[in-house]
């Protein structure tokens, strides 16, 4: 059985979500666009290491378990 693993994960799609919502916003929040892109940035790379967190911890009490498959 193969495993099939999305190339969209859930902190892309969140960081997607952010980044339009920020630079539509670009206006009205008056900020340079250098540092928008910063925030947006640091909002994606924070959210990946969350994400990579998750999965670790996920695997880690999965494999804790014999009969769990992983």
């Amino acid at each position: 059985m193969t495993k099939t693993v999305s190339l969209m994960t859930l902190s892309d799609e969140l960081s997607s979500e952010v980044a339009t919502a920020i630079l539509t916003k670009q206006e009205q929040l008056g900020l340079d666009p250098r540092e928008l892109l910063n925030i947006v940035l640091r909002v994606h790379g924070t959210l990946r290491e969350l994400s990579v967190k998750s999965s670790q911890d996920r695997y880690e009490k999965l494999s804790r378990y014999p009969s769990a498959r992983i």
